[in-house]
């Protein structure tokens, strides 16, 4: 190490009051030692204020320490909020409706390239927030203009079909009844394969949802904040929830469900219970519903969940990305 440096540091540290500098007369560094050799005069450097201060220090490193474990952890939520956000208005932005959600986001992308305080992560995760929920709205009016356009192609379909049966006699496109049925039967069939590695909602599960289990979901409802999907968006991304709970209409439904489906799964009580309090009850249904839809390509679910529960403990999960490939799947396969 240079001199200078070496200088410029022991000054810092005689300025912060960790060092005391005693100058002798001739600038050098020697003791005075009486007869029995006992030490009564020292010039140089005094080390004793660390020694005075070494509770106030470690108090001080502890704090910084955490700190910068809070700014880590707030730094990475925001990032998934932000990711989430960017997902979630590429799917809602088709025909342009959410065109003023990316110039909102842009600042805070700016904004994370430079060194952040506590107060500027949490102003920006509060305009994610917002952004957010201009983009579960849209999506929403999307999924209700999707509905009533499903409802008039249904009525058609209904009506179409009233007309056919009354001028054919009953059988459809000329076929007999029999084979109407057996057609009738086969739409929507599943390929012996995906039987076979679908959990059967029949079968007697080893570990079935216990009533405390069920219990538990009000408490832990309000333990961490919703998904920033919008359940609608959930459930198109996982249609291979409707035969074991064919009628969810909140994240409680949901939530619900998950806790019947998890033993089907293979997922044992422990694994779930320790998804739910670190990722919220309504986050891990949103994860296990997504491990549902890959079923047949995941070996072991129960242990998938627990890797998915770690990266909630560190903050690092979000299951907006899961259902987005879904989704995306989804339309590829359309």
């Amino acid at each position: 190490m240079a001199e200078s440096t070496l200088r410029r540091h022991l000054a810092a540290l005689v300025e912060a009051g960790l060092v005391a500098r005693r100058d002798s007369a001739n600038g050098k560094r020697y003791a005075h030692r009486n007869r029995a050799g006992e030490l009564v005069t020292a010039y140089g450097f005094d080390l004793r204020p660390l020694l005075v201060r070494a509770a106030e220090i470690a108090e001080t490193a502890a704090a910084l320490e955490a700190e910068a474990e809070a700014m880590a952890r707030a730094r990475t939520a925001l990032v998934l909020k932000l990711r989430d956000a960017t997902k979630l208005a590429a799917y809602a932005d088709p025909e342009g409706r959410a065109a003023g959600i990316e110039p909102r986001l842009m600042p805070i992308r700016r904004a994370l390239r430079r060194r952040l305080t506590l107060a500027d992560l949490a102003e920006m995760a509060r305009t994610l927030d917002l952004v957010l929920g201009d983009i579960r709205r849209t999506l929403a009016l999307r999924a209700a203009e999707m509905d009533g356009t499903v409802g008039r192609i249904e009525r058609h379909h209904t009506e179409s079909k009233t007309e056919s049966s009354d001028l054919e006699g009953g059988h459809a496109c000329g076929k007999t009844s029999g084979e109407a049925e057996k057609d009738c039967r086969n739409i929507g069939g599943e390929s012996p394969d995906e039987k076979a590695n679908r959990p059967s909602p029949n079968r007697a599960e080893p570990d079935e949802a216990r009533p405390e289990e069920l219990a538990s979901l009000e408490i832990n409802d309000n333990q961490r904040p919703a998904p920033t999907l919008p359940l609608g968006l959930v459930l198109k991304a996982c249609p291979d929830l409707e035969p074991y709970a064919p009628e969810i209409r909140n994240w409680r439904d949901l939530t619900a469900a998950a806790s019947r489906l998890r033993g089907m799964m293979g997922i044992t009580p422990s694994a779930w219970e320790e998804a739910k309090a670190e990722m919220g009850a309504e986050t891990a249904s949103v994860a296990l519903a997504a491990i549902l839809q890959r079923f047949a390509s995941i070996r072991n679910p129960g242990g998938y969940l627990r890797a998915l529960t770690r990266r909630a403990s560190e903050g690092a999960f979000s299951p907006t990305p899961m259902i987005m490939a879904l989704l995306a799947e989804t339309r590829e396969a359309a």
